[in-house]
Protein backbone atom coordinates (compact mmCIF):
# COMPACT_ATOMS: atom_id res chain seq x y z
CA UNK A 1 0.00 0.00 0.00
CA UNK A 2 1.10 3.48 -0.79
CA UNK A 3 1.33 6.03 1.71
CA UNK A 4 -0.21 8.97 1.11
CA UNK A 5 1.65 12.96 2.18
CA UNK A 6 -1.73 14.16 4.25
CA UNK A 7 -1.64 18.10 4.58
CA UNK A 8 -4.33 19.28 7.00
CA UNK A 9 -6.18 21.82 6.40
CA UNK A 10 -8.16 23.76 9.47
CA UNK A 11 -12.33 23.83 8.16
CA UNK A 12 -13.20 25.22 11.48
CA UNK A 13 -13.23 29.19 11.58
CA UNK A 14 -12.76 28.89 15.38
CA UNK A 15 -9.25 27.73 14.82
CA UNK A 16 -8.53 30.55 12.85
CA UNK A 17 -10.38 33.06 15.22
CA UNK A 18 -8.15 31.17 18.12
CA UNK A 19 -4.89 31.69 16.17
CA UNK A 20 -6.10 35.11 15.89
CA UNK A 21 -6.95 36.31 19.10
CA UNK A 22 -3.84 34.71 20.70
CA UNK A 23 -1.57 36.67 18.42
CA UNK A 24 -3.59 40.20 19.10
CA UNK A 25 -3.20 39.48 22.96
CA UNK A 26 0.51 38.56 23.18
CA UNK A 27 0.63 42.02 20.69
CA UNK A 28 -1.28 43.92 22.90
CA UNK A 29 0.37 42.68 25.99
CA UNK A 30 3.99 43.47 24.81
CA UNK A 31 2.89 46.81 23.78
CA UNK A 32 1.15 47.32 26.99
CA UNK A 33 4.26 46.22 29.07
CA UNK A 34 6.54 48.42 26.84
CA UNK A 35 4.46 51.80 27.12
CA UNK A 36 3.85 51.12 31.08
CA UNK A 37 8.14 51.11 31.26
CA UNK A 38 8.23 54.32 29.21
CA UNK A 39 5.71 56.12 31.81
CA UNK A 40 6.97 54.40 35.27
CA UNK A 41 9.45 57.32 36.17
CA UNK A 42 9.01 59.07 39.16
CA UNK A 43 10.64 61.84 40.29
CA UNK A 44 11.15 63.28 44.11
CA UNK A 45 11.80 66.83 44.35
CA UNK A 46 13.15 67.70 48.29
CA UNK A 47 15.37 70.76 50.11
CA UNK A 48 16.80 72.03 52.81
CA UNK A 49 14.65 73.72 55.48
CA UNK A 50 15.18 76.87 54.33
CA UNK A 51 16.20 75.92 51.21
CA UNK A 52 18.56 78.48 51.31
CA UNK A 53 19.12 80.71 54.48
CA UNK A 54 18.11 84.31 54.11
CA UNK A 55 20.79 87.30 54.11
CA UNK A 56 21.68 90.47 52.84
CA UNK A 57 22.34 90.67 49.20
CA UNK A 58 24.71 93.26 48.15
CA UNK A 59 23.24 95.91 45.02
CA UNK A 60 24.65 95.30 42.26
CA UNK A 61 26.39 91.45 43.50
CA UNK A 62 25.94 88.77 41.10
CA UNK A 63 25.41 85.04 41.07
CA UNK A 64 23.61 84.75 44.26
CA UNK A 65 22.03 81.43 45.30
CA UNK A 66 18.60 81.87 46.53
CA UNK A 67 16.87 78.78 46.38
CA UNK A 68 18.50 74.83 45.61
CA UNK A 69 16.49 72.14 44.65
CA UNK A 70 16.91 67.87 45.00
CA UNK A 71 15.58 66.16 42.37
CA UNK A 72 15.92 62.16 42.68
CA UNK A 73 14.55 60.22 39.63
CA UNK A 74 13.53 56.25 40.22
CA UNK A 75 12.17 54.16 37.71
CA UNK A 76 14.57 56.20 34.58
CA UNK A 77 15.35 59.38 34.23
CA UNK A 78 13.46 62.09 31.55
CA UNK A 79 14.47 65.81 30.47
CA UNK A 80 13.40 68.80 32.38
CA UNK A 81 11.84 71.59 30.43
CA UNK A 82 10.38 74.34 32.78
CA UNK A 83 10.32 75.41 35.95
CA UNK A 84 8.16 77.42 37.97
CA UNK A 85 8.54 79.41 41.49
CA UNK A 86 6.93 82.12 43.13
CA UNK A 87 8.80 85.45 45.13
CA UNK A 88 7.26 87.13 48.20
CA UNK A 89 8.40 90.01 50.14
CA UNK A 90 8.64 94.03 49.66
CA UNK A 91 11.11 93.72 46.87
CA UNK A 92 10.20 96.29 43.76
CA UNK A 93 10.79 93.87 40.43
CA UNK A 94 14.11 96.17 38.85
CA UNK A 95 15.84 95.35 41.85
CA UNK A 96 16.48 91.61 40.16
CA UNK A 97 18.18 92.27 37.16
CA UNK A 98 18.25 88.32 36.48
CA UNK A 99 17.49 85.13 37.09
CA UNK A 100 18.93 81.81 35.84
CA UNK A 101 18.87 78.20 36.12
CA UNK A 102 22.08 75.82 37.07
CA UNK A 103 21.83 72.25 37.37
CA UNK A 104 24.28 69.62 37.70
CA UNK A 105 23.79 65.59 38.81
CA UNK A 106 25.41 66.14 42.19
CA UNK A 107 25.54 68.42 44.87
CA UNK A 108 28.90 70.37 43.65
CA UNK A 109 27.41 73.88 42.40
CA UNK A 110 31.09 74.95 41.45
CA UNK A 111 30.91 72.86 38.32
CA UNK A 112 27.08 73.12 37.66
CA UNK A 113 26.38 74.83 34.81
CA UNK A 114 23.90 77.07 33.18
CA UNK A 115 20.49 75.14 32.13
CA UNK A 116 18.36 77.93 31.55
CA UNK A 117 18.06 81.09 29.07
CA UNK A 118 18.05 84.64 31.34
CA UNK A 119 14.57 85.55 33.15
CA UNK A 120 14.97 89.11 32.81
CA UNK A 121 11.25 90.20 33.19
CA UNK A 122 10.31 89.51 36.83
CA UNK A 123 6.83 88.86 38.21
CA UNK A 124 5.97 90.66 41.39
CA UNK A 125 5.57 89.46 44.71
CA UNK A 126 3.06 86.34 44.72
CA UNK A 127 3.18 85.59 41.12
CA UNK A 128 4.36 82.83 39.09
CA UNK A 129 7.99 82.94 37.43
CA UNK A 130 8.26 80.43 34.54
CA UNK A 131 11.51 79.97 32.81
CA UNK A 132 12.14 77.45 30.16
CA UNK A 133 15.13 74.89 30.78
CA UNK A 134 17.74 73.20 28.32
CA UNK A 135 16.25 69.89 28.68
CA UNK A 136 19.02 68.73 31.10
CA UNK A 137 18.17 64.51 31.66
CA UNK A 138 17.50 64.47 35.30
CA UNK A 139 18.05 60.46 36.79
CA UNK A 140 19.81 59.11 39.85
CA UNK A 141 19.60 62.24 42.49
CA UNK A 142 20.55 65.88 40.49
CA UNK A 143 20.40 69.12 41.80
CA UNK A 144 19.17 72.87 40.69
CA UNK A 145 19.69 76.30 41.76
CA UNK A 146 17.93 79.38 41.42
CA UNK A 147 20.53 82.01 40.79
CA UNK A 148 19.64 86.08 40.53
CA UNK A 149 21.46 89.17 40.23
CA UNK A 150 20.87 92.19 42.05
CA UNK A 151 20.03 95.71 40.93
CA UNK A 152 22.36 98.60 42.00
CA UNK A 153 19.48 100.59 43.26
CA UNK A 154 18.43 97.33 45.87
CA UNK A 155 17.60 99.62 49.28
CA UNK A 156 16.97 97.29 51.42
CA UNK A 157 13.69 95.46 50.19
CA UNK A 158 12.95 91.71 51.14
CA UNK A 159 12.51 89.07 48.59
CA UNK A 160 11.68 84.97 49.29
CA UNK A 161 10.98 82.55 47.45
CA UNK A 162 8.48 80.49 48.18
CA UNK A 163 8.22 76.35 48.06
CA UNK A 164 8.38 74.47 44.85
CA UNK A 165 5.47 72.08 44.42
CA UNK A 166 6.01 69.34 42.71
CA UNK A 167 3.57 70.64 39.82
CA UNK A 168 6.38 73.32 39.16
CA UNK A 169 8.31 70.84 37.10
CA UNK A 170 7.90 69.64 33.63
CA UNK A 171 9.60 66.78 32.72
CA UNK A 172 9.64 64.75 28.98
CA UNK A 173 8.36 61.49 31.04
CA UNK A 174 7.02 60.39 34.01
CA UNK A 175 5.01 61.54 37.71
CA UNK A 176 6.72 64.67 39.73
CA UNK A 177 5.90 64.06 43.45
CA UNK A 178 7.74 65.19 47.03
CA UNK A 179 7.79 68.44 49.24
CA UNK A 180 10.34 71.18 49.09
CA UNK A 181 10.50 73.91 52.04
CA UNK A 182 10.61 77.91 51.62
CA UNK A 183 13.87 79.82 51.36
CA UNK A 184 14.94 82.30 54.12
CA UNK A 185 14.28 86.17 53.64
CA UNK A 186 16.47 88.00 51.45
CA UNK A 187 17.29 91.83 52.18
CA UNK A 188 18.51 92.94 48.87
CA UNK A 189 20.98 95.85 49.27
CA UNK A 190 20.99 98.00 52.38
CA UNK A 191 18.67 101.00 52.89
CA UNK A 192 20.49 104.38 52.37
CA UNK A 193 22.01 105.70 55.68
CA UNK A 194 20.86 109.33 56.48
CA UNK A 195 22.78 109.54 60.23
CA UNK A 196 25.31 112.30 60.47
CA UNK A 197 27.89 109.93 62.19
CA UNK A 198 29.85 112.92 63.43
CA UNK A 199 27.13 112.77 65.91
CA UNK A 200 27.85 109.66 67.06
CA UNK A 201 29.60 109.24 70.30
CA UNK A 202 31.51 105.96 69.33
CA UNK A 203 33.79 105.68 66.61
CA UNK A 204 36.81 102.98 65.56
CA UNK A 205 38.63 103.84 62.47
CA UNK A 206 40.21 100.66 60.39
CA UNK A 207 43.04 100.99 57.64
CA UNK A 208 43.30 98.11 54.98
CA UNK A 209 46.65 97.75 54.35
CA UNK A 210 47.14 97.28 50.98
CA UNK A 211 50.86 97.02 50.13
CA UNK A 212 53.10 94.89 49.53
CA UNK A 213 53.06 93.90 53.59
CA UNK A 214 49.35 93.51 54.01
CA UNK A 215 47.11 92.38 51.15
CA UNK A 216 49.31 92.94 48.72
CA UNK A 217 46.76 94.43 45.96
CA UNK A 218 48.37 96.42 43.04
CA UNK A 219 44.82 97.01 41.06
CA UNK A 220 41.90 98.79 41.64
CA UNK A 221 39.19 96.65 43.21
CA UNK A 222 35.47 98.03 42.80
CA UNK A 223 32.60 96.44 44.85
CA UNK A 224 34.41 93.69 46.37
CA UNK A 225 33.63 92.60 49.84
CA UNK A 226 36.23 92.49 52.91
CA UNK A 227 35.83 90.81 55.59
CA UNK A 228 36.24 92.62 59.15
CA UNK A 229 36.29 90.63 62.22
CA UNK A 230 35.45 92.83 65.41
CA UNK A 231 36.82 91.48 68.99
CA UNK A 232 37.42 93.14 72.27
CA UNK A 233 40.98 93.55 71.15
CA UNK A 234 39.96 96.01 67.85
CA UNK A 235 36.68 97.17 69.30
CA UNK A 236 36.05 98.22 72.64
CA UNK A 237 32.79 99.56 72.62
CA UNK A 238 30.25 96.33 72.46
CA UNK A 239 28.65 97.28 75.46
CA UNK A 240 27.36 100.22 73.85
CA UNK A 241 25.64 98.60 70.87
CA UNK A 242 22.13 97.54 70.56
CA UNK A 243 21.55 93.75 70.43
CA UNK A 244 22.83 92.00 67.50
CA UNK A 245 24.92 95.17 66.73
CA UNK A 246 21.58 96.25 65.42
CA UNK A 247 23.20 100.10 65.62
CA UNK A 248 26.92 99.52 63.81
CA UNK A 249 27.13 101.30 61.17
CA UNK A 250 30.13 101.96 58.50
CA UNK A 251 31.66 104.91 56.07
CA UNK A 252 34.65 106.16 54.57
CA UNK A 253 36.59 108.54 56.15
CA UNK A 254 34.42 110.91 54.34
CA UNK A 255 31.74 110.17 55.96
CA UNK A 256 29.85 108.89 52.85
CA UNK A 257 27.75 105.28 54.18
CA UNK A 258 29.42 101.69 53.19
CA UNK A 259 26.99 99.15 52.39
CA UNK A 260 27.26 96.13 54.95
CA UNK A 261 25.72 92.83 56.02
CA UNK A 262 26.53 91.27 59.47
CA UNK A 263 27.35 87.94 58.86
CA UNK A 264 27.62 86.44 62.64
CA UNK A 265 27.16 87.91 65.99
CA UNK A 266 27.94 85.74 69.14
CA UNK A 267 27.73 86.34 72.56
CA UNK A 268 31.65 86.20 73.68
CA UNK A 269 30.87 89.00 71.91
CA UNK A 270 32.49 88.79 68.12
CA UNK A 271 31.25 89.98 65.14
CA UNK A 272 31.75 89.48 61.56
CA UNK A 273 30.77 92.04 58.85
CA UNK A 274 31.05 92.11 55.82
CA UNK A 275 31.75 95.37 54.53
CA UNK A 276 31.87 96.29 50.79
CA UNK A 277 33.24 99.24 49.02
CA UNK A 278 31.22 101.61 47.14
Amino acid sequence: MKKKNVIYKPTDRRSHLSFFLRAFLLTFLTVFFITARAFSQTFTISSSDPSVAGSTLSASSTNQIVYVLAITASGGGANLSQLKFTLTGTYATSDITKIVIKFNTSSDYASSYTASSDLTTIASSGNLNTIGLYTPYVSGTSYIWIIADISSAAAGRTMTVSAISSSNLTFSAGTCTGTSYASGQFTLGVPAVSEDYSTWSYTKTFTLNTSITGANISSNNVNFPVLLRLNPGNFSDFSQTLASGADIRFAKTNGVPLRYAIERWVAIPVIMILQKYG
